[in-house]
């Protein structure tokens, strides 16, 4: 996962909430979810590595596939 811009993403409903490096704490529009930015971040990588383990038994097409890479 790239950690590029993750702490911009909203781990409830995914979507972009822009905001600072000093601000510290998430509060997203679209959906309410409110916590500290660090927490938000920390959900979004372990929703994505499940994800990656869900989708590694299918075989490594479809992990490519989600990466957006080619084997």
């Amino acid at each position: 996962m790239n950690p590029n811009g993750t702490s911009q993403e909203c781990s409830g409903c995914g979507r972009k909430v822009p905001k600072s490096l000093s601000e510290r704490w998430h509060s997203c529009p679209h959906c309410g979810l409110e916590l500290p930015r660090e927490r938000t971040t920390s959900r979004l990588r372990e929703q994505n590595s499940a994800l990656l383990i869900k989708y590694r038994a299918v075989g490594h097409p479809v992990l490519f596939a989600l990466l957006g890479r080619s084997p």
